[in-house]
Parts: structure tokens; sequence; C-alpha cells
């Protein structure tokens, strides 16, 4: 506890930040191996978009079913 602040915290976020940039790191080179392979790009990108909405969607159910305030 320093000065009223847990620095678990600080810890916890560094980690979390570190884990954010390394994995859109490799989402940005995993996007560009598939652009070599699968050129349509608008086509990529919309599949992105609806992926990443069902996989929202899906984890903000299992969230609600286990948070309960």
């Amino acid at each position: 506890m320093y000065d009223g602040v847990d620095l678990r915290h600080f810890v916890k976020g560094a980690i979390m930040i570190v884990v954010g940039c390394f994995g859109w790191s490799c989402f940005m080179v995993l996007q560009g191996i598939t652009l070599k392979s699968y050129p349509a790009e608008l086509a990529m990108t919309a599949w992105i978009c609806l992926l990443a909405t069902v996989e929202g969607a899906i984890l903000a159910l299992i969230m609600k079913r286990t948070l309960h305030f």
C-alpha cells in the first residue's frame, strides 16, 4: 500500500497492457499473412467485424450469467 493505493493494481494493469499490445501485434501479423493468400481486403474486414461481434456477444452473455450485481 502506497499513499492509500494498492500497488497490485498497477502490476495487473501493466501486465494487461503488455498482453493487449502483444495480442494486437500478433493479430496484425496474422492479418498480413492472411491478406497475402486472401486479397479481398473489404471482405476480410467484414469477416473480422462479424466474428468480433459474435465473440463479443458470447462473452457478454457469459459474463452476464456469472456476474450478479
